[in-house]
């Protein structure tokens, strides 16, 4: 039975709705899953993904508290996983404040999977009420009595006319270069304030510094040193020397060397490695003088102090104004007439034996270079 052009026609147009439905069925079918695929995948890779959100509480009014823009920021860089990061003043911060018992700001409070977060150990974080907190910037606010903490004040007190005097200013340059925030405030004796500094911290002696307790903040023991007085606002640094005694009305701390050679002995310690070791160790030396054994001052210089070993240095002068030196010194030589001979030649290189012959009573210790290394040993060792 043969079909009809019109029937045909019919059945043609069926199919190809039939088909064009199958298409969009599949086309939507396929979407669908797509997205349910992806959707799926999303809440997957949220369920593993860490998220921390990091706090940083700032008071506003405090210029001088330490930043930790950078450390919070480096926090949530390193973070393996999502961190977000906000910055609060005190008021918008004040509930983290109440709830993590905070008590300087600035402060860094670090919620969520706290446990996937290796914290630097350096930071010293403490976990409170499921949280990390850190609190230990300085300089800081402190919330118990609304001031700053940690601006370290530093009175320096220099003597007038005083040249050779010690600078104390390298104390201020040291301990700032360790990220000890600070003032310096220098003053000049005699003067009203420098008096008044004087009478309240029974201050003789010149030039000598004044630090502020705030420095108690940074952890060091400035209080342990024997230099160091102790006040309820201030450590005050005696001098080293050379420095002005006020009740002695004279500088402190002057010292002479008289260094002692063999001519014949080219092969022996350098002199000036002498030289070296004793300004290494803080001596003042306001005059040196090299004499030759063999001269006129030489041999009565040999038989005043009992020298049997060259070269070698007599030390003279205000010895007793370096705290310690005196005992350190008895170690490595010995003392005639309140001036010290130095006698331990043997630990640091080649020497000769005074009134023998060079052949016969050269030591050899070394070369130049290691003479020179165990001369400043030596005496650091001892003083």
């Amino acid at each position: 039975m043969e079909l009809s052009n019109e029937k045909i026609d019919i059945i043609v147009a069926v199919l190809v709705a039939l088909t064009f439905l199958v298409v969009i069925f599949n086309f939507y079918t396929s979407l669908t899953l797509s997205e349910q695929i992806d959707k799926k995948i999303e809440e997957l890779s949220n369920v593993n993904v860490p998220k921390i959100n990091i706090y940083l509480i700032k008071e506003s009014s405090c210029n001088e508290c330490l930043d930790l823009q950078g450390v919070a920021s480096s926090l949530a860089s390193s973070f393996p996983g999502e961190a977000n990061l906000e910055v609060l003043n005190r008021e918008e911060g004040n509930s983290f404040i109440r709830k993590y018992l905070i008590n300087r700001l600035p402060a860094i409070v670090i919620e969520g999977d706290i446990s996937s977060f290796n914290v630097p150990p350096q930071l010293n974080f403490v976990e409170k009420n499921g949280a990390l907190v850190f609190e230990g910037a300085v300089p800081y606010f402190s919330l118990e009595d609304n001031s700053v903490k940690g601006v370290v004040e530093f009175i320096l007190i220099n003597h007038k006319g005083c040249e050779v005097c010690k600078d104390m200013k390298v104390v201020y340059d040291s301990l700032t270069s360790t990220g000890i925030v600070g003032n310096l405030k220098e003053l000049e004796h005699p003067s009203e304030e420098a008096n008044e500094f004087a009478n309240n911290y029974s201050i003789t002696k010149y030039p000598t510094m004044l630090i502020s307790k705030d420095i108690d903040e940074y952890g060091i023991p400035i209080g342990d040193s024997n230099l160091v007085r102790t006040y309820d606002n201030y450590y005050v640094l005696d001098p080293i020397p050379p420095y002005f005694d006020l009740e002695e009305k004279r500088i402190r701390g002057e010292l002479e060397v008289i260094y002692l050679f063999s001519q014949d002995c080219e092969d022996c310690i350098n002199i000036s490695t002498f030289s070296s070791a004793l300004r290494d160790i803080g001596l003042y030396l306001k005059n040196e003088t090299e004499v030759e054994i063999n001269s006129p001052q030489g041999e009565e210089l040999i038989s005043i102090y009992n020298i049997t070993k060259v070269p070698t240095f007599i030390l003279k002068g205000d010895i007793e104004a370096y705290p310690g030196l005196r005992g350190s010194l008895e170690e490595i030589g010995y003392f005639v007439n309140e001036s010290f001979v130095f006698s331990d030649l043997e630990r640091v290189g080649k020497y000769i034996a005074v009134g023998e012959e060079l052949e016969n009573e050269s030591v050899n210790t070394g070369n130049e270079t290691l003479d020179e290394g165990l001369v400043n040993e030596t005496m650091n060792e001892t003083v």
